[in-house]
């Protein structure tokens, strides 16, 4: 176990990682499998059994509330609301309950239901660009809808009364509401 400060140094915004991260991956799970990255503040655990153990160790915990350099978020604020009443703040019989909810649309069944979702989403938004000649934003007339799109589709939260684009509009101005530097 050590940190980016010792002499394993571990450059995780190097172009060869961001290009390639699996050889530097592979190496800390040889070398140094539980990590700290003193940049982000957090463990990089790369073994699946450390993994494992953490999670039906009850000395850990996600509850951010019960991390020794907490600090609370300011009232009123999404960050609030999310340490108050997200996943991680409910104790371990809730928090089980939780994602055994969440983890029934993780199912075989349920991950080819989203992927056949996603993919009409995909099609739908590709149909009109498909022999468009001149300039073309993607960003905009492909790339931006998707995610809400998706989400509306395989939660189904629809778009009632507005176009995908518009949803998709709405939803990133609600989004930069919320994190003002999105």
């Amino acid at each position: 176990m050590s940190s980016d400060s010792d002499a394993l140094h571990i450059d995780f915004g190097s172009p060869e990682a961001k290009k390639n991260p699996w050889p530097l991956l592979d190496r800390l799970r040889r070398e140094d499998p539980i990590h700290y990255v003193e940049k982000m503040d957090l463990w990089l655990v790369t073994r699946y059994e450390d993994v494992r153990d953490l999670f039906i160790d009850e000395r850990v915990t996600g509850d951010r509330r019960r991390w020794s350099h907490y600090v609370r978020p300011k009232e009123g604020g999404i960050f609030r609301w999310i340490d108050d009443f997200g996943l991680m703040a409910l104790d371990r019989k809730d928090h089980a309950r939780q994602r055994k909810l969440l983890g029934s649309g993780f199912t075989p069944r349920g991950v080819e239901r989203m992927n056949r979702q996603i993919r009409e989403v995909v099609d739908r938004f590709a149909q009109p660009l498909h022999g468009r000649t001149g300039v073309v934003d993607i960003m905009r007339e492909f790339t931006t809808p998707i995610p809400n799109a998706v989400i509306s589709a395989v939660t189904g939260v629809a778009a009632t009364g507005v176009d995908d684009l518009e949803f998709s509009r709405l939803a990133q101005e609600t989004i930069q509401g919320f994190f003002g530097f999105v």
